[in-house]
């Protein structure tokens, strides 16, 4: 009793920290994606954070910079089709 006792509490630990450690790991972009972006802009802005600062700390990929591309023209000229059709 005294052995396996022994034995199995560093290996019940041991997964238990790893259980921990993934879950945890995985929390930070969960929280981050719940921000919503106009209060994540406040915040940048109220610290004193500038977009070139903000911009120096990431690297992006072509599929990245596409994407936000993509989202920004969807944005911009979401409404143009519609005023089109009307003219």
């Amino acid at each position: 009793m005294k052995y396996s006792l022994q034995y199995a509490l560093p290996l019940i630990l041991i997964i238990a920290v790893v259980f921990f450690y993934q879950r945890s790991a995985t929390d930070a972009e969960t929280i981050l994606a719940s921000v919503d972006t106009e209060e994540l802009i406040a915040y940048l802005q109220d610290i004193g954070l500038t977009t070139d600062e903000v911009l120096e700390s990431f690297e992006f990929t072509t599929e990245d910079l596409q994407a936000i591309e993509d989202e920004i023209y969807e944005d911009s000229f979401a409404g143009l089709d519609s005023a089109i059709i009307e003219l």
